[in-house]
């Protein structure tokens, strides 16, 4: 899938651990999980650099690049679908 990369980082190092069986249980909050392609992150970079350098003068400003609140995905629901994908899809020991 463009944007997303296949290795064992961010959600990965619980999500691993779950799928080769070596842990059981996780506990994790009831909430939102925010998952952004690299390729919205570079173009957010991007976007950003170009408004920063169009403003007159310099100033400090924090911008957020995430889409919780226009696309939100609960935690439930990513460990629903984790788990229904590696019945078929078993990582290999």
């Amino acid at each position: 899938m463009p944007g997303w990369i296949d290795t064992v980082s961010a959600v990965g190092v619980v999500a691993f651990p779950v799928g080769m069986g070596f842990l059981r249980c996780v506990f994790v909050p009831d909430g939102n999980i925010d998952f952004i392609p690299g390729d919205y992150v570079s173009n957010g970079i991007l976007a950003t650099t170009a408004y920063s350098l169009s403003l007159p003068e310099p100033t400090f400003t924090i911008y957020h690049n995430s889409s919780t609140t226009t696309n939100p995905f609960k935690v439930y629901n990513f460990w629903k679908y984790a788990v229904e994908y590696l019945k078929y899809n078993p990582f290999e020991k």
